[in-house]
């Protein structure tokens, strides 16, 4: 039995700010979303350093498996609607899977790793 097949161990599982280290390992991420997979490879970098968004690479076992993009944003932008009370949210901008991981929880993982960030 492969590891692809089997159950991911969520303790082997670790999260990690893009750095300008991880460059040459990002070409290699297929999510099966050319924009998902583009946006990782051309954008991603370049908008953490801008302070625009940050990026998280998600690793199993050293290998890249997935990856998600928060911003802090302003409730109004986010939703288009003119709102006299500045409320500021997490906005998850992006959130992918390699297509290898895909259905072995990694994405549930990654969900449940944000939101405890969030509340802590």
């Amino acid at each position: 039995m492969s590891d692809l097949t089997r159950k991911i161990d969520p303790n082997l599982i670790e999260h990690k700010i893009i750095s300008i280290d991880d460059l040459p390992m990002l070409r290699h991420f297929k999510c099966g979303n050319g924009a998902m997979d583009l946006f990782l490879q051309t954008e991603a970098y370049p908008s953490h350093i801008e302070r625009g968004s940050s990026t998280t690479l998600v690793y199993y076992k050293s290998v890249l498996v997935g990856y998600y993009t928060l911003r802090h944003t302003n409730m109004s932008e986010l939703f288009g609607c003119a709102n006299t009370h500045s409320h500021y949210v997490l906005d998850i901008a992006r959130l992918a899977v390699s297509s290898e991981y895909q259905g072995n929880s990694v994405g549930k993982n990654i969900m449940e790793y944000i939101i405890k960030t969030a509340i802590t």
